[in-house]
């Protein structure tokens, strides 16, 4: 039996998490370990301190190592700056076989094809995410394996990214120990892991709260349309409360957890706290409505940025499935209501329920419901399915093309 291992390694500002399995084309795979270690030498999405990061980094290899041999051999990185963007592109080619039958090789020339556009000298391409294939002028096509047509046209989404920061990352992963076997874009990998098919196909956002870094993605009709980090995150709610209560930032960050909300609504002005309980040796109360006014600004801010993004794209209260959060800014109790307000679009946490690549996670249930983990879960469920993807024969992938444009159709 065939088997690959795969990893999933999220290299965050305050944190590196990890996930690590078995990608089988038999049985889709199987769940091995789970980590989190703390993370170094990072800001806003970019290695700042090359030693810094890769001294943390080793520390994520030393919990990967310990699975077994070969686990380093199929690594997936994120990257999530702001520093990546995303270009609309086209391409087609004339279909090469005498039968003027689609095969695999022509969908790779012609995304490749798409791949020919002017970008500066120092960017380099990362993902040619396709949209829309078009057979002989006929639109619309998710999968064109197995039909029949002369010319192949495809629209992609073109992303891209400051070739010294992609540089950096492979850098800092030799140092610890591995390559980095796909580099992935944030947005894309936490889609994989916290958005249904059916919310893809109704058209959904899906938002990750990092620390100092907010990403979306948003698709409709099973399709990317638009993608984004913004250089923002839970962190800079922490010190807005440091400055507003003026206590060093780690218990700023103490007491946004332990009393922070998202909205002032089902808080009450009376409600004061005793910074002593999560920080000895300061003393004094708070109000707890303060600390939520903070926090709500601060949120509303990020979701006025969001709101921006889905205007450019004409979506701005117009995506039925809604808004999906996940990371750690998702855990703040009442956020779900202020995304409802702020966004005017439904808006749940992100959930792996509906993702049939990670439905062997029982024994890691207790990292894949926290939100923080789903960027490291969404990249092994990227490599997983990549991995299964090369693993399968030429036939094999023509079949599997065939079945999915049929499904398509099918009512």
């Amino acid at each position: 039996m065939s088997q690959q291992f795969v990893v999933g390694l999220d290299i965050g500002t305050h944190a590196i998490k990890g996930v690590i399995g078995i990608a089988r084309p038999e049985t889709g795979g199987r769940f091995l370990k789970a980590f989190r270690v703390p993370s170094a030498g990072m800001r806003k999405g970019m290695i700042v301190d090359m030693d810094e990061a890769s001294r943390a980094l080793t520390k994520a290899i030393d919990e990967i190592r310990s699975v077994g041999r070969g686990t380093l051999k199929c690594v997936f990185v994120n990257i999530g700056s702001a520093q990546v963007e995303v270009k609309n592109s086209k391409g087609f080619v004339v279909v090469s076989r005498g039968d003027d039958v689609i095969s695999q090789e022509d969908v790779d020339r012609v995304i490749q094809a798409s791949e020919t556009i002017n970008l500066q000298s120092n960017r380099e391409i990362l993902h040619a995410i396709p949209r829309e294939y078009v057979v002989d002028g006929m639109g619309d096509i998710q999968d064109p394996i197995g039909l029949s047509g002369a010319r192949l046209e495809v629209e992609t989404s073109i992303i891209h990214g400051f070739s010294p920061l992609i540089r950096n990352i492979h850098r800092c992963a030799e140092m610890a120990g591995f390559k980095v076997y796909g580099l992935v874009f944030s947005p894309l990998a936490v889609s994989q892991f916290i958005l249904s098919k059916a919310q893809r196909d109704l058209g959904a956002v899906a938002i990750d709260l990092g620390a100092q870094t907010t990403s979306l993605a948003v698709f409709e009709e099973g399709k990317l349309i638009h993608a984004k980090v913004l250089p923002v995150g839970s962190a800079n709610i922490t010190n807005d409360i440091a400055i507003g209560l003026k206590v060093p930032v780690a218990i700023a960050e103490s007491v946004k957890i332990a009393f922070g909300a998202a909205t002032t609504k089902d808080v009450s002005r009376k409600d004061q706290i005793d910074i002593a309980k999560v920080a000895p040796g300061f003393d004094g109360a708070v109000s707890r409505r303060f600390i939520s006014e903070i926090i709500q600004v601060r949120l509303e801010e990020i979701l006025h940025a969001i709101n921006a993004e889905l205007k450019k794209i004409d979506r701005q209260g117009r995506l039925p499935g809604g808004a999906v959060l996940t990371g750690g800014g998702a855990k703040m109790p009442g956020i779900i209501d202020l995304v409802k307000a702020e966004l005017r679009l439904p808006a749940q946490i992100g959930s792996p329920s509906d993702n049939s690549a990670l439905s062997q996670g029982r024994p890691f249930k207790e990292y894949f419901d926290d939100p923080d983990m789903s960027l490291a879960a969404g990249l092994y469920a990227w490599g997983a399915g990549e991995r299964m993807h090369r693993m399968q024969s030429p036939i094999d992938k023509s079949m599997v093309g065939m079945v999915r444009w049929l499904r398509q159709l099918l009512p």
